[in-house]
């Protein structure tokens, strides 16, 4: 089986990944983080394995509907069992960073607006007031700014750099005016009432999703049942023993980890691009920002399971680490990212 996760709408890391892998999989398995804009033809590209591609959605699928059609091979695991070769698949989609359209979670979210109608409308109100309160300061701040300017002959002078400083400072005063009245709506009873009440919906929502699974699982029987959602789930020997493998995404990078019996496996990330830079004599990254680079650094996971159980995990860089380059601390690839650095080639065959 090929299993992937976190692709974040990156058609040409999946158009990579068809390109070194060929048609020898049972199943193309999929943890979520899709992409919401670039899920049709991702999963056209993976259709095309022959085998059926098997799906749950993470945070980046908030905007696809559960009943999308994908095609005739793939198939969404929420709530729902997939027999491949003996193996049932489910799972569930959606998790409490971004439930989506998660159907319990619509129809939660949606009984807790209706309960907090009243607050939820006057924090409308109040947040569109504030809006255009602060589009008028920035206006009025900008037309004296220019006025200023085009008043004074000599911008160098003090006198000058205190006028600026006197409008820069009444905007401000401006704007903090107009959050304060907002902060005032979000300090109320009715509020925090409802941030309370969301709060217990979000935990219901994903007791809930867990239940109707586990319901099923025990239906199936675990024994040969896999489950895939895009986080892990913790707990799994409470309600869910026996079942031998979980597969599972949103934490970027590769983990394989044995526990009360079961096997948990992080799939991710397809997607994972980060600035590189070459090593020095010292075993120290370039400091010189022209020398960095962008360097593709995604994952996959290939499973064997034989007919005793067995089963065997092989992870797989979609290009590595080149050699002679290290890894940068940084938080994400802006979209000024310093240039793609050739990947160096790997025989799938």
């Amino acid at each position: 089986m090929l299993t992937l996760s976190d692709i974040h709408d990156r058609v040409a890391a999946v158009e990579r990944l068809r390109a070194v892998e060929i048609n020898r999989f049972d199943a193309v398995i999929v943890a979520g983080d899709i992409g919401s804009e670039q899920a049709p033809a991702i999963m056209a590209i993976l259709g095309t394995f022959g085998c059926p591609v098997l799906y749950v959605y993470g945070n980046w699928d908030h905007q696809l509907a559960y009943d999308v059609d994908f095609g005739e091979r793939c198939r969404h695991l929420h709530h729902r069992g997939v027999n491949v070769e003996g193996l049932f698949f489910t799972g569930f989609s959606g998790l409490p960073t971004h439930w989506g359209q998660n159907p319990i979670a619509a129809a939660l979210e949606a009984a807790v607006d209706e309960r907090h109608h009243a607050v939820l409308a006057l924090l409308a109100e109040t947040e569109a007031a504030a809006s255009a309160g602060k589009a008028r300061i920035e206006q009025e701040r900008t037309a004296r700014l220019d006025e200023l300017a085009a008043t004074t002959k000599n911008r160098k002078t003090k006198v000058y750099a205190q006028q600026v400083a006197r409008i820069e400072r009444e905007a401000a005063v401006a704007l903090d005016r107009e959050a304060a009245q907002l902060n005032i709506v979000k300090r109320t009873k009715d509020h925090r009432l409802y941030l309370e009440d969301s709060e217990a919906a979000s935990a219901d929502i994903l007791r809930l999703n867990r239940q109707q699974m586990v319901a099923l699982i025990q239906e199936i029987g675990p024994r040969h049942t896999i489950v895939v959602t895009h986080e892990r789930l913790p707990h799994t020997s409470e309600d869910m023993y026996g079942v031998p493998l979980f597969l599972f995404g949103h934490r970027h990078g590769y983990s394989d980890k044995l526990w009360n019996g079961s096997r948990f496996v992080n799939v991710s990330a397809l997607d994972q691009l980060a600035v590189v830079a070459p090593k020095t004599d010292d075993g120290s990254p370039d400091a010189q920002r022209r020398s960095w680079r962008t360097a593709d650094l995604g994952s996959y996971v290939v499973l064997e399971i034989d007919k005793s159980g067995r089963i065997e995990v092989k992870p797989r860089l979609m290009w590595g680490m080149p050699e002679g380059w290290m890894r940068l601390r940084m938080s994400a690839i802006t979209p000024d990212r310093p240039p793609m650095l050739d990947p160096p080639h790997l025989d799938r065959a």
